[in-house]
């Protein structure tokens, strides 16, 4: 519900003229997701992140934000293109970044982990996640992965996520 009203006010702001769709919650939180995601958020986000890379406030809702598009999605093809989308905005180098910076804060960690493994899982057309993979492994996260992985053994998103990343990432794809 929380992320349900960040969406909506965040849609309102940017897309007022956005219209929700009767139906469940889950149909609610795919519209809002497409506004935003159609009104620049993940471009927003990343543009945020990188004018305040010392503050680990904006670099956790950065990361927390990057992630949300993809919560609770079904579809393969809107995920491989929100994923695209994403990297093409820079996401990816500002998840990494954000990782370097603040490697004691466990929730940048974690939602920098998850996104990052969103990114490189083939849901929807396995040669664009191929590509998210390698832009993936040149941002050079292995270190800091394996680093936070042992710094917070307890975050089961983080152990997860981390695991499927790098199994990912040491396979090249």
């Amino acid at each position: 519900l929380h992320l349900q009203n960040m969406f909506g006010q965040a849609t309102k702001a940017a897309c007022p003229e956005a219209k929700l769709q009767p139906g469940p919650a889950s149909q609610h939180l795919a519209s809002l997701q497409q506004a935003a995601v159609d009104a620049g958020m993940l471009e927003a986000v990343v543009a945020a992140m990188r004018s305040a890379p010392d503050s680990s406030v904006m670099q956790r809702g950065g990361c927390l934000l990057l992630r949300s598009p993809f919560l609770g999605l079904d579809s393969g093809a809107v995920a491989d293109t929100r994923g695209n989308r994403a990297a093409e905005a820079g996401a990816i180098e500002a998840a990494v970044e954000a990782m370097r910076l603040h490697p004691q804060e466990e929730v940048i960690q974690k939602w920098a982990c998850s996104f990052l493994a969103t990114l490189s899982t083939a849901r929807g057309n396995y040669g664009s996640a191929l590509g998210r993979t390698r832009r993936i492994l040149a941002a050079n996260p292995l270190a800091l992965l394996r680093a936070a992985r042992a710094s917070f053994p307890q975050n089961r998103t983080l152990s997860v996520h981390g695991q499927t990343l790098l199994e990912v990432l040491l396979q090249g794809g």
